[in-house]
């Protein structure tokens, strides 16, 4: 998830969000080449388009001041959708986004919440971690991540799918109600399109609140978010 600062009310104009795909998630891939970008906007109309080079380097037209949506599809890779929020310059995505998934890792992806009756399930798929919020912190790889976090995700047929989570362990819990001790959880069987991801957690004012992530889901494919910041 990319995330800018923004200013009020500004006309929306287009910038340039820039960057290089990868085959692996966190920073440990090889540049992908041909992968195929489409950026669209809130309204779901399309921005910009690209197709990484060689050296896995892109750069896609976003609509500026505003969240943004971005796909990528490659014939060896899983389809891959993120989000973010454009400033009002041309921006690098920064590295290790966006990146793609290989089938086997999504394979692995699989086995690792296999107690979970929904692994199974055909379609698309969320996948994360949840970290709390510290701003006194620099590197958000360091914010603590987070237990007792009920995730859900709204597809685009308006059906509510339930999280699947691992144990403090980071083992497959099959009756498990909300991540464990690692923050990390996956939803199987999501319905291509626009999807709202839901995280519901006690906050430090003793109340459960609830946040909300938009992604357009690729078809079968996959919405990484890593991290999913909650502030308490």
């Amino acid at each position: 998830m990319i995330l800018l600062l923004l200013a009020c009310e500004t006309p929306i104009t287009q910038v340039n969000l820039e960057g290089m795909v990868q085959d692996a998630p966190f920073n440990g891939g090889a540049p992908v080449e041909g992968a195929a970008l489409v950026a669209r906007n809130r309204d779901a109309d399309v921005t910009g388009e690209s197709e990484s080079d060689a050296d896995g380097v892109f750069s896609v037209a976003v609509d500026s001041g505003v969240p943004f949506f971005l796909t990528l599809t490659h014939p060896d890779l899983v389809s891959t959708g993120f989000s973010g929020v454009a400033g009002l310059d041309d921006f690098d995505a920064g590295t290790g986004y966006p990146w793609m998934a290989t089938p086997a890792w999504v394979e692995e992806l699989r086995t690792d919440h296999a107690e979970c009756a929904g692994a199974a399930l055909e379609g698309g798929m969320v996948v994360g971690e949840v970290r709390a919020g510290v701003s006194e912190i620099d590197d958000i790889n360091q914010w603590p991540t987070l237990p007792d976090v009920v995730v859900e995700v709204l597809d685009s047929t308006g059906e509510v799918h339930t999280g699947c989570y691992l144990d403090d362990e980071g083992l497959s819990a099959a009756d498990a109600e909300g991540t464990g001790g690692t923050g990390v959880y996956a939803v199987f069987g999501v319905a291509a399109g626009a999807i709202n991801v839901t995280v519901s957690v006690e906050r430090s004012s003793g109340e459960m609140g609830t946040d909300v992530f938009e992604f357009i889901l690729p078809e079968e494919g996959l919405v990484p978010v890593f991290p999913t910041v909650v502030w308490l």
